[in-house]
């Protein structure tokens, strides 16, 4: 099912522009939903983070960046863990 992004930090709602920015509101609403696309054979396992309203997906900059892109980048796939040890 659809899910919002909340920050942790900041208690902010996550969302991606048409144009390519990846933004963040006070208040929810449709634009901030989410789904998880289920990566398959060698990304099996892993997950698409995918805007529904911008219909694009979000990944990580080598600059440690999140940012969206519209199409089909293999590399931007997520694993989604219970918590990370590191």
């Amino acid at each position: 099912g659809a899910f919002r992004i909340r920050s942790r930090h900041s208690g902010m709602y996550l969302g991606a522009t048409h144009d390519g920015h990846v933004i963040h509101d006070n208040e929810p609403s449709d634009f901030h939903l989410f789904v998880f696309v289920p990566g398959l054979e060698k990304k099996t396992g892993y997950v698409k983070l995918y805007h529904l309203a911008s219909d694009r997906s979000i990944f990580v900059t080598d600059e440690g960046w999140p940012a969206c892109y519209h199409g089909n980048f293999q590399e931007h796939f997520w694993q989604v863990v219970e918590h990370d040890d590191k």
